[in-house]
């Protein structure tokens, strides 16, 4: 099981059935330093997010990925390529190894037979191998046109690529209606994928039932899902 805790609330955030969580913090300046926690962490910084996985501490750097901006979100990075190769290596060298093999004798045959035709004497060649050859292909992860769907393949491809625990969105619920959240829900929770949304404000007509929801409002009380219970958050400053 997934969880965070931290010294800037008393909540304690248990991902259950891969439904997400939202937190919600209406303290704009709160809201930012929580935000902020959250990303220095992820660059490698200590601060006071704790992430764990089966009550085991584990570091938010390399862990989990935050999101601003889905519109902005690019699926071809470092590890996902690193990924991709590493997987045509793997194809190369057991069930495409014979058709890369034969390609492999043509194309070092016919530069043989090229050095030959060369004006310059003792003109020799590089003998290439089936890697080499698989690296003239340029794989890539398409990114789809329509924008929910976008979101759902990029998470999609960082947990696969990047063994992430966990995804954060900022304000996820300014970009998308009711159903449209509710689709991506539906795909992330088929995909075993876990999320946490920061949200700076949430009307009731903005939630949806996907999602478990707590609140630490602009007095920095706290609401635990949607108001069963509340407590006022004591000596921390905004």
């Amino acid at each position: 099981m997934i969880m965070i805790t931290s010294s800037l609330f008393s909540f304690e955030l248990r991902f259950h059935d891969n439904r997400p969580i939202t937190l919600v913090v209406e303290d704009k300046k709160y809201f930012r330093r929580i935000v902020s926690a959250v990303y220095e962490q992820i660059q490698g910084a200590e601060g006071p997010i704790i992430l764990s996985d089966d009550f085991k501490p584990v570091e938010l750097n390399g862990n989990s990925l935050l999101v601003f901006d889905p519109f902005s979100i690019e699926p071809n990075g470092r590890k996902v390529q690193s990924k991709i190769s590493g997987e045509i290596k793997s194809l190369v060298k057991s069930e495409y190894g014979g058709r890369f093999s034969t390609i492999v004798q043509e194309l070092n045959t016919l530069a043989y037979d090229l050095a030959q035709e060369i004006s310059l004497p003792n003109t020799m060649y590089e003998e290439i191998d089936a890697l080499e050859v698989s690296k003239l292909f340029r794989f890539y992860l398409e990114q789809p046109d329509e924008i929910m769907e976008r979101v759902t393949e990029y998470c999609k491809a960082k947990v696969m690529s990047e063994k992430i625990k966990l995804i954060i969105f900022v304000n996820l619920h300014c970009f998308f209606d009711n159903n449209e959240l509710s689709a991506i829900f539906t795909q992330l929770e088929y995909e075993h994928i876990q999320v946490l949304l920061l949200e700076n404000s949430i009307q009731d007509s903005d939630k949806t039932d996907f999602e478990d929801f707590y609140i630490i409002d602009k007095d920095l009380c706290e609401l635990y899902n949607e108001q069963i219970g509340f407590t006022t958050t004591q000596g921390f400053e905004v």
